[in-house]
């Protein structure tokens, strides 16, 4: 949430320093005032509103809308022409990306497929235990 440029981190830095310098029950006053103001200027705002409103019927209201759907079109064009969102969809990792487990399972499906093994699901579990699986085939013993 940005306000006049200011985060919301910002914002609690500056809230800390006037409880600091003001102490707290002029901090509690100003806050007060502070949201009397606010209310007004809601209200204020709001009256404004209603009266651009009556003043443009309802041919305008409809052009509020289109301008309204526009601007929401427009910030979803933004959104996924980023380029980082390009390049997790021109490389297709998106949401492996985020996750290791379906990385894991991914890079596990691959290597058996390079193998020439039959996926292990748990529908097909591995036919033999983990030590032959992965033993080098010169170092057979018997």
């Amino acid at each position: 949430m940005d306000i006049l440029g200011i985060g919301a981190g910002e914002m609690i830095v500056i809230a800390v320093v006037i409880m600091i310098v003001a102490g707290p029950r002029r901090s509690a006053a100003w806050a007060r005032e502070a949201g009397k103001y606010l209310r007004q200027f809601q209200l204020a705002w709001q009256k404004m509103w209603n009266d651009v409103k009556a003043d443009i019927g309802p041919e305008g209201e409809e052009l509020v809308k289109v301008a309204q759907e526009i601007r929401k079109t427009t910030a979803d064009i933004q959104r996924v022409s980023s380029p980082t969102n390009l390049v997790r969809q021109s490389i297709g990792t998106s949401d492996i990306i985020l996750d290791p487990a379906k990385l894991a399972a991914k890079a596990k499906k691959e290597i058996e497929k390079t193998n020439g093994t039959e996926p292990t699901t748990p529908e097909n579990p591995p036919s033999e235990d983990r030590y032959t699986a992965w033993k080098p085939a010169g170092d057979d013993p018997n």
